[in-house]
């Protein structure tokens, strides 16, 4: 039946063209999700409002009122989940005391990214898909930080967005452990 030598190549030939069509089909369509992915995690900062922190509680940054104007939550690690909404109060609340208060009068907008890896990984993700105006903020009011917290027995990614009133230097910052959240915001009561 198949006795011939070059019938046998061209089957061989056929069989090749057709895997190889099936594994580019495959990577591909894999390419495809991941780049729809990244593409669902950028925010325009300039759709936030450039608007600075309201009157009353409110939360510094280095001691410079600011308003929170974005807030990025995801789990850390391969299999963790965010908490439900319910338990999300008690969770954010466990990053700076007082800060769901903050987050009650400045309204920002919120986003949740699936479980994240690393909390490097994650910072540098978040700077790419939500880019502050100029060099990184730096001379403009907007600045933002990235970093984990835990919080019921679990750690978690957060990324900030802020607003100053005023043009300042402060641009991106990674909060590499868990007690600088401490020393880099502050919830004031100023009524």
């Amino acid at each position: 039946m198949l006795s011939s030598p070059s019938l046998w190549v061209a089957v061989c030939g056929i069989v090749l063209v057709a895997a190889l069509g099936i594994v580019l089909r495959v990577f591909f369509s894999g390419r495809r999700r991941r780049e729809q992915q990244i593409e669902d995690l950028r925010v325009d900062v300039k759709e936030l409002g450039a608007h600075g922190p309201p009157e009353g509680v409110q939360l510094e940054y280095y001691g410079t009122p600011v308003r929170v104007a974005l807030l990025v939550l995801a789990p850390a690690g391969r299999h963790h989940e965010l908490p439900s909404k319910a338990a999300l109060p008690a969770v954010v609340e466990q990053l700076i005391p007082g800060f769901v208060d903050i987050l009650s009068q400045h309204q920002p907008a919120y986003r949740s990214w699936s479980a994240q890896i690393s909390s490097s990984g994650f910072a540098h993700s978040f700077f790419n898909h939500v880019p502050l105006p100029g060099d990184r903020g730096r001379n403009t009011p907007w600045c933002s930080l990235a970093g984990k917290f835990n919080a019921m027995g679990q750690q978690f990614l957060v990324g900030i967005i802020l607003v100053a009133k005023t043009v300042n230097g402060f641009s991106q910052r990674v909060v590499e452990h868990e007690g600088q959240w401490h020393d880099i915001l502050r919830v004031r009561n100023r009524s």
